[in-house]
């Protein structure tokens, strides 16, 4: 499995705009073969951070699914409205 997080920092006037993106590319990446779980979180203290949490079964099923009309559609504007963006990548160890 291939567990992924991603912290975006937005300024607070397009922080709804970005959240509406991220749950439409986590609605359609469910539907997605190997996506086992995607998830948004806000950040309480800090209104204008967000992050995002995904599993996917294996680093061939996430390959195509970075290839998907939706992520190469959205993930770039999520981008262009971030001040900042970090990510983080998991894979389990054991066979």
């Amino acid at each position: 499995m291939t567990r992924i997080t991603v912290t975006i920092e937005v300024k607070s006037e397009v922080c709804a705009q970005v959240m509406e993106l991220l749950r439409e590319m986590s609605e359609l990446s469910r539907q997605e073969k190997g996506c086992i779980g995607y998830e948004i979180c806000e950040n309480r203290r800090l209104k204008n951070v967000l992050m995002t949490g995904k599993v996917w079964e294996n680093e061939a099923l996430l390959a195509i699914h970075k290839e998907s009309e939706h992520f190469v559609r959205i993930i770039p504007r999520v981008r262009e409205l971030a001040t900042e963006m970090c990510s983080q990548k998991f894979t389990d160890m054991l066979p």
